[in-house]
């Protein structure tokens, strides 16, 4: 079943990985600027949601319900009006980070074959019970601040009501019946899958049951079926296939409903033209309406592994050529015809390998993303405060090179945040701002991709890195001998380190080996520059290409 499954769970996987990159990125913007906007809550919501919805899909109820739990949590602060609390703000940047985090351990287990089987109802529980705590405090500080506040919320449900009531006379509507396999279980958690599935093709969506989200909900669907009232300007038969598309969808019916039908909801039923001239320009609005929301696709996501492949088939195909045009017995023939056409061969080949090249590279910005995130983990656990600026996210690396530098980046970040970065009363004694500067900075020279981690922090000392050198027997002459440069690079050997007790992110001595062995890795070159008490610069330089050798002699002969 799984194996038949695999296609779906790839995508499932690659979708999620990306949602929950988003979902960090935002929340952490958030939390810098102390403030969960509209726009935030809304992205969020949406991005909880689509989780949700690809999780029942694929049975992962777990993954479901606690992305439900988060999805509830933004609902109800949305509505509450608490997310200008700064208090609020932290709290629920940790909730959901901390859910982030599961999501991604749960996603890894599935990309390596193992099963989502994690048991998080502690943390959905804790959600729902912060969720509470706030609307309550909300209402409390509501009722507190105006005696009128429950007259006008009482006024809210009419005031909605009368803005809801009609629908848009120059959208279609449609009915939609939807009966699923005998058996699949779960009918309510399938039938918002069918819902997600249509969400972004219509500009309204009803349905019965009105809760989906009730379990009581499933022995309706089973009973009666589930029925949608959509309104959408897609082609009926796209809003179909896209509905029967839907795992464990039985038989799908779909009706043209007459704007005015008294079967629709009161919120979508319309009344009648007065006019022909009104349906006239009710039809030109819905072409109006169609010719907004027709979006090209301009991207697909491709298995690296086919673009290895290309890239080696790549390689063949040049070293070919030139077996070829550069055979002596074709060579001495000295033929015009052959000549011109080896040249627009040649021509051709070296256009085709310059694309395939570049299909392999991708911004830094999603790597040097997931650096705020480490930054902000350990300066909360070593209690400072910094503040990571990142420059140059724009800049093309290849992705071979963007994988391996994952891991030296992150040690960097956390030896700058634990070791560099001086604490926020230090600092204010050294005269320096209490929030520290990290900078991360990509720049392309060259043929080259430079990466420069700079902090304004306390830099390195001599004499320590010295001491401790001695103390393990790594000097080979005496300490005045050694230039600053020398003195300064020992920390990149195995082992060392200036800590005197092992903390949770540095003391082991292995953090600073890993980031020169994986630099090695791929033929780069790693320096750094100290000022002490002024801070440190790292830097990484490495060729950016993954061209195989064989294509280089290629063109080379």
């Amino acid at each position: 079943m799984m194996r038949e499954l695999d296609p779906m769970l790839d995508v499932f996987i690659f979708e999620t990985q990306q949602l929950l990159e988003s979902l960090e990125e935002v929340l952490l913007q958030s939390e810098k600027d102390k403030n969960l906007t509209d726009e935030h809550i809304d992205e969020i919501f949406r991005i909880m949601h689509t989780i949700k919805g690809s999780s029942a899909m694929m049975s992962f109820d777990n993954l479901a319900k606690l992305a439900h739990a988060l999805e509830d949590m933004f609902d109800n602060i949305r509505a509450g009006k608490t997310r200008k609390s700064p208090d609020v703000v932290e709290n629920v940047t940790d909730l959901v980070l901390d859910s982030g985090d599961i999501f991604k351990n749960e996603i890894g287990k599935l990309s390596s074959g193992a099963e989502a089987d994690g048991d998080f109802t502690e943390l959905s529980d804790k959600i729902h019970t912060y969720t509470q705590e706030i609307l309550a405090d909300a209402a409390a500080s509501t009722a507190a601040s105006s005696g009128s506040a429950p007259a006008a919320a009482a006024a809210a449900p009419d005031s909605f009501a009368a803005s809801s009531a009609g629908g848009n006379p120059n959208i279609p509507v449609y009915k939609i019946k939807v009966t699923f396999e005998a058996g699949c279980q779960m009918e309510n958690l399938r039938a918002f899958t069918v819902v997600n599935a249509l969400i972004d093709h219509c500009q309204n969506i009803l349905h019965v049951p009105e809760d989906i989200d009730d379990k009581d909900s499933s022995d309706i669907i089973i009973n009666n079926g589930f029925v949608m009232y959509v309104q959408s300007t897609e082609n009926p038969d796209t809003l179909q296939k896209i509905v029967d598309s839907t795992m464990y969808v039985s038989s799908v019916s779909l009706i043209d409903m007459a704007p005015d039908s008294e079967e629709l909801p009161a919120s979508m039923r319309v009344k009648p033209a007065s006019s022909e001239a009104g349906a006239g320009g009710a039809a030109d609005s819905i072409k109006a309406v169609a010719a907004t929301t027709e979006i090209k696709q301009n991207f697909i996501s491709v298995n690296v592994n086919k673009l290895d492949k290309l890239m080696n088939l790549m390689g063949e195909i040049v070293t070919t050529e030139s077996m070829v045009t550069k055979n002596p017995e074709v060579a001495n023939l000295h033929i015009d015809s052959f000549e011109r056409s080896s040249q627009e061969l040649r021509k051709l080949i070296n256009e085709l390998q310059d694309i395939v090249t570049s299909m392999r590279m991708l911004p830094v910005s999603n790597s040097f993303h997931k650096m705020l995130r480490i930054a902000r983990d350990v300066s909360k656990a070593v209690g400072k405060e910094v503040e990571l600026t990142l420059i140059g996210e724009e800049t093309e690396v290849d992705k071979n090179i963007i994988d391996t530098l994952s891991d030296p980046l992150m040690h960097l970040i956390r030896n700058a945040v634990d070791h560099g970065i001086e604490t926020p009363d230090v600092r204010l004694k050294a005269g320096k701002p209490a929030v520290g500067k990290l900078v991360l900075e990509a720049r392309s020279a060259g043929g080259d991709v430079v990466i420069l981690i700079t902090d304004d922090g306390q830099g390195l000392d001599r004499n320590t890195i010295l001491r401790k050198a001695n103390e393990r027997g790594l000097t080979t002459k005496p300490d005045s001998e050694y230039t600053d440069k020398e003195v300064y690079h020992m920390i990149f050997l195995p082992g060392f380190s200036t800590n005197e007790e092992v903390t949770e992110f540095s003391g082991r001595g292995v953090g600073m080996d890993v980031v020169r062995r994986n630099i090695d890795k791929v033929g780069g070159v790693i320096s750094l520059e100290s000022t002490p008490g002024e801070g440190m610069t790292v830097q990484i330089r490495c060729r950016n290409h993954t061209r195989p050798c064989r294509i280089w002699h290629g063109r080379a002969q």
